[in-house]
């Protein structure tokens, strides 16, 4: 069972990675969304979304 935890987890690490190489398909104004340095990356913000939970996300 952990490996299978260990491998859904590294799956996801790899998708998200995937996703923010094309990052521009992803966001609302691709030219100017997440550009500059910020605190939170493309990937940052992403795990932070998934870490908080659905009902986090419906709630806001």
């Amino acid at each position: 069972m952990v490996n299978y935890s260990l491998f859904v987890k590294e799956k996801l690490k790899s998708i998200i990675a995937n996703m923010a190489s094309r990052k521009d398909e992803f966001v609302k104004d691709p030219g100017k969304d997440f550009t500059r340095r910020r605190k939170l990356s493309f990937e940052e913000t992403i795990n932070f979304m998934l870490s908080m939970g659905v009902v986090a996300l419906i709630t806001s």
